[in-house]
C-alpha cells in the first residue's frame, strides 16, 4: 500500500469518526454542558483557519488530502455546532472569526500564523476531548455513570485514534498528533468510569403467591 493510498484510507476513518462524533453530540444533547458546543465551535474554527494557513505554504505544502480533510469535517462540524445552540454561538463564534481574521491578515509570515494556529486550535481541541470530565466530581460523588455519555466518550475515543495516526500519513502534523494524542489518554480515562461507575442490572426476586383455582 503506498504513503497516499494509505493517507486517503485512514483520512476517510479519520472524518467517519469525526461525523460520528459530531452526530453523537446530537443524540446526548440533554446530557451535555452547552460550553462543550462553543468549546467545540471554537476548535472547529480554529482548525480551519490553521488549514488554510498549511495551504497557503507555498515553500514546504502539506499533504493536499489532509488539508481537505481538515476543510469538510469542521466545516460539517461548525453547521452542527450553530444548530444546536445558534444564539450563544452567534455570538462566540463571531467572536473567533474576527480574532482569525485580525491575526490571519495581521502577520506575513506562514511559519508564525501556523505557530499561532497550531497551538490555538490544540487547547480548543484538547478542551474538547476532556469536557465530559467536567463532570468527574458529580461521578464520584454519586457513583453513577449518568452525567457521563457513553456514545460522545466511545466516539471521542475512535476520533481521537483515527486523527492520531492520520497525523503521521504521509508527513508528521505535530499538533494534529498532541490533540488526539492527548484525546486518546482523556477518551480512555472517560471510558474508565464508566466502565468502573457502571450501573449494574438488579436482579429482583418474584415470589409466586398461591393461587386457588376455582373449580368447574
Amino acid at each position: 500500500m503506498t504513503h497516499y493510498t494509505a493517507a486517503l484510507v485512514v483520512g476517510i476513518i479519520a472524518s467517519a469518526t469525526s461525523l460520528g462524533l459530531i452526530i453523537s453530540r446530537v443524540l446526548a444533547i440533554e446530557e451535555l454542558h452547552p460550553y462543550l458546543y462553543l468549546t467545540c465551535l471554537s476548535g472547529h474554527i480554529f482548525w480551519l483557519t490553521y488549514g488554510e494557513v498549511l495551504l497557503s505554504n507555498k515553500v514546504t505544502p502539506p499533504p493536499l488530502l489532509r488539508v481537505q480533510f481538515l476543510f469538510y469535517v469542521n466545516q460539517i462540524g461548525m453547521l452542527f455546532e450553530f444548530y444546536y445552540i445558534k444564539i450563544i454561538m452567534d455570538i462566540f463564534g463571531g467572536f473567533n472569526c474576527v480574532l482569525c481574521i485580525v491575526i490571519y491578515f495581521k502577520l506575513d509570515d506562514i511559519a508564525g500564523k501556523s505557530d499561532i494556529f497550531g497551538p490555538i486550535a490544540v487547547v480548543f481541541g484538547i478542551i474538547m476531548y476532556c469536557s465530559p470530565l467536567f463532570v468527574i466530581r458529580n461521578v464520584y460523588k454519586t457513583k453513577r455513570v449518568g452525567y457521563l455519555s457513553f456514545l460522545f466518550c466511545l466516539a471521542s475515543f475512535l476520533n481521537g485514534i483515527a486523527w492520531f495516526i492520520y497525523a503521521f500519513l504521509p508527513t508528521i502534523d505535530l499538533y494534529l498528533a498532541i490533540a488526539n494524542g492527548i484525546g486518546i489518554l482523556l477518551g480512555i480515562v472517560q471510558l474508565g468510569l464508566l466502565c468502573m461507575f457502571r450501573e449494574k442490572p438488579k436482579f429482583v426476586d418474584v415470589q409466586l403467591e398461591d393461587v386457588e383455582i376455582p373449580s368447574c
